[in-house]
């Protein structure tokens, strides 16, 4: 995780170098304090949901980490459609479907393998 973020730190810190853009982009953050406390807000928010994410999945296992994910993706996408209008169409609840039928294929795929070493003893 730290490993990541450095590179991502350095890779977009290099970017704004070469293309010019990071010494206004500094500039207007500290022109504009509340662009600043945006800025801090949402990498706090993001540190806090790594930490919850890798929690997650130490806790439970990847597979729930998953499940919760691919939910949570739909609830995402239903709130869109109520709040925005945007529609649902059959390849987009045909698309969900899938999802999820591989999900829980996986999950029972291996609860039926960790029963039948236990039957055999």
């Amino acid at each position: 995780m730290l490993g990541t973020n450095i590179f991502s730190s350095l890779f977009t810190g290099v970017s704004l170098l070469v293309e010019g853009l990071l010494f206004s982009n500094l500039l207007l953050c500290l022109q504009t304090p509340a662009l600043a406390w945006d800025v801090i807000g949402m990498s706090i928010f993001s540190m806090t949901g790594q930490f919850f994410i890798f929690y997650c999945i130490e806790t439970f296992g990847p597979v729930v980490f998953t499940i919760i994910m691919a939910c949570r993706q739909v609830l995402s996408i239903i709130v869109s459609c109520l709040m925005f209008g945007h529609p649902l169409t059959a390849q987009s609840f045909f698309g969900a479907f899938v999802v999820f039928v591989a999900i829980f294929l996986r999950i029972y795929a291996k609860q039926r393998s960790s029963r039948t070493p236990a039957a055999a003893k």
